[in-house]
């Protein structure tokens, strides 16, 4: 967890950072306050008087952390006008003691947020795990929790109540903020993927222009190749045009289905390395639909990764969708 705040200078910053131990249940055996003091455990009480000592100047880029069972779990770093709290839950850790700080981490946003003190905030899944879903601006393949404004969502997406309805445990506002958490208490890292990549992709659909990425290169987990591979072909190779060097294909889809996202990975391949899985090379990639309907609701990625979308209009003549 990664939450910024505004900071009233280092002594309330500390009081708040007490404040947040004593709300999330931590069990603090010490502070360790590098730079400041020896990095050994220590009272709050010696933390508070060391930093009354320094000025903001001598103690940046320093912070200072709780010790909960040996460990710095809770962190806190100053960054003048702004102050972070870090959390990071480390993967040998008991099933229940993940479980504890995962809930301690929502505990701790909330709050902040009812405070009014939040500027930007998230909570994330460690590991690699469903690194090859799209990336959105406003949320990283990896998020298990956001705070964001409507502002923001309608910033990003043409249609914002895809992300509204992402697949969310919690929805909570907070003023004009809004804390979004989900899988807090998944600790299989397949069946989170599992349950997130179709909200990933109804995302990457419903976003505006620019506001997702895809990473195609990046290989998936082989315990998550299934959920990586779902969802049928709907992609047919139809044709090469090979004075212009386009690759073509058609798509047709069944009420409610859409393409699937290994076959949007496979085209932004194709279209990064300019060649055929048989190492043909290409200038354009073309998708075409029959209706301008469909073409419109899956043109969003596609066009993202650099592939024409093309439609018959009703004349039966091409259009291209742009």
């Amino acid at each position: 967890m990664d939450v910024d705040i505004r900071s009233s200078g280092l002594e309330e910053d500390l009081r708040i950072f007490a404040e947040l131990v004593e709300v999330a249940e931590l069990k603090v055996d010490g502070w360790r306050v590098p730079y400041l003091a020896s990095s050994r455990p220590c009272r709050f009480e010696r933390v508070l008087e060391r930093v009354q000592a320094y000025e903001p100047s001598e103690f940046q880029p320093a912070g200072f952390g709780a010790i909960e069972g040996g460990e710095e779990w809770l962190g806190y770093c100053h960054h003048g006008e702004t102050a972070r709290i870090m959390t990071s839950i480390g993967h040998e850790l008991s099933a229940k003691v993940k479980l504890k700080r995962m809930r301690a981490q929502r505990v701790i946003l909330r709050h902040l947020l009812r405070s009014g003190q939040v500027v930007t905030g998230d909570i994330r899944r460690q590991g690699s795990f469903g690194r090859w879903l799209p990336e959105l601006s406003l949320l990283k393949c990896n998020i298990l929790g956001l705070v964001t404004t409507k502002a923001e969502v309608e910033a990003a997406f043409e249609q914002p109540d895809v992300f509204w309805n992402a697949g969310w445990d919690s929805v909570e506002q907070f003023g004009e903020q809004w804390l979004l958490t989900r899988g807090l208490e998944d600790f299989d890292s397949v069946s989170w993927v599992e349950r997130a990549a179709p909200h990933y992709w109804a995302m990457a659909r419903a976003a505006k222009p620019g506001q997702c990425r895809y990473y195609w290169v990046t290989k998936p987990h082989k315990a998550e190749q299934d959920v990586y591979s779902a969802g049928r072909q709907t992609l047919e190779p139809v044709g090469f045009l090979k004075q212009e060097r386009v690759a073509e294909y058609s798509c047709l889809l069944e009420p409610g289905e859409h393409i699937s996202g290994w076959e949007i990975l496979g085209l932004a391949g194709i279209r990064e390395t300019g060649k055929l899985p048989r190492g043909r090379k290409v200038e354009a990639v073309r998708v075409v639909f029959l209706d301008r309907e469909t073409a419109e609701r899956e043109k969003r990625p596609l066009v993202e990764v650099g592939v024409e979308v093309w439609c018959y209009g009703p004349d039966g003549e091409r259009e291209r969708v742009e």
